[in-house]
């Protein structure tokens, strides 16, 4: 698509009308969770703060109204200010923030992310492509392609 179509497309503040409906349907929905429907038996204030939280970037995320690496960064503000992740007895700031960002100095966190961006430069150089053409010019892999 080029350029003077997405410029076309454009509606409101730089935004396509998928986009206002999709930060508008998110802002309804943390209306509703926070002020009209009450959490399930069994459900913590913070489990069910977690769940408003991922229901919002699920609409956001299908709607593309941000970009994904703005909504990852929203993720962990917004666990953060809810308290959806607070493990400690103490509920201050520091300790909030600190259990926010928890998951991030897991081993496997790093191992998927590293995954993900060897997996983007393999696409973006051409890396991947030529690598599979030249394992199917393999005559033994020839007759089963």
């Amino acid at each position: 698509m080029n350029t003077q179509s997405q410029q076309k497309r454009k509606t409101f503040c730089g935004f396509t009308t998928l986009q206002i409906a999709g930060l508008t349907l998110a802002a309804c929905i943390w209306f509703i969770m926070t002020y009209v429907a009450s959490p399930p038996v069994g459900l913590s204030k913070a489990g069910w703060a977690a769940t408003e939280i991922m229901f919002m970037m699920i609409v956001i995320w299908i709607t593309d109204a941000l970009p994904s690496g703005l909504c990852a960064f929203l993720i962990v503000i917004l666990l953060a200010l809810t308290g959806a992740t607070d493990w400690s007895s103490k509920n201050t700031p520091n300790t909030r923030i600190l259990s926010a960002l928890i998951g991030f100095s897991a081993k496997e966190t790093w191992l998927i992310a590293a995954a993900f961006v060897l997996g983007m430069g393999l696409v973006e150089s051409g890396l991947g492509r030529r690598v599979t053409y030249s394992i199917m010019s393999i005559k033994i892999f020839a007759r089963y392609v």
